[in-house]
């Protein structure tokens, strides 16, 4: 996973995206391309335990980036805000939807995640913006989001959560709906950038309680 993360920084990789993005003209940013395509390189590790050959890192990773390039043309084919919980899932889903994370062992696994978010370093940085604020409303729901837009009633926990999440990180841009309604473009914005962030939280919760347990 070093080696493909690695490439994924590089300024081949970024050019890689942005021929790919040009032949199929497509219109975002090389930076959500490969941000997509590492989460991707490692869910298909996750569940691979036989690993990715360093020396064939960059090859996967042209890849794995020309069909997230498809994927945008053919509709922006992103799963939901809330699937079903998987393996890493699982080991995130104990921090983010638990009671609020007020006794001394909880809020050690709190702080864990926001340091591993951190160290992650996101090459958007609002993405690591937006899972710090993640972390820290649902550590304390109540916390004031005044100003913040909101979904309607009856959203589920995280949605309801995501939304201030990604509006005080700075990722405003045809994201929210305007006038209470919104387009499918906008609705595809708002659940790629919703999923981005859950990705940067369960990456670093899953992190975290590998480094608890090789102590």
């Amino acid at each position: 996973m070093h080696a493909a993360s690695d490439w994924l920084r590089t300024g081949t990789a970024v050019r890689c995206a942005e021929r790919s993005m040009n032949i199929h003209g497509v219109q975002v940013s090389s930076a959500e391309v490969l941000g997509d395509a590492r989460v991707k390189i490692w869910r298909r590790l996750t569940n691979n335990q036989d690993g990715l050959d360093p020396a064939d890192a960059e090859r996967y990773c042209r890849t794995v980036i020309r069909r997230i390039v498809a994927d945008l043309l053919r509709g922006f084919e992103h799963q939901p805000l809330d699937p079903s919980p998987g393996v890493a899932e699982a080991s995130a889903r104990d921090v983010l939807v638990a009671p609020p994370l007020d006794d001394g062992v909880e809020s050690t696994l709190a702080d864990g995640v926001r340091a591993a978010i951190e160290v992650a370093c996101h090459a958007q940085r609002w993405i690591t913006s937006a899972a710090l604020s993640f972390v820290t409303l649902t550590q304390y729901p109540d916390l004031d989001v005044t100003g913040a837009p909101l979904p309607r009633a009856g959203a589920a926990p995280d949605q309801a959560r995501i939304w201030p999440c990604l509006w005080f990180a700075g990722k405003t841009d045809g994201v929210f709906p305007g006038d209470g309604s919104g387009d499918p473009t906008q609705r595809k914005r708002l659940s790629r950038a919703a999923e981005q962030v859950k990705e940067a939280v369960q990456l670093a919760a899953a992190s975290f309680r590998l480094s608890q347990v090789s102590l």
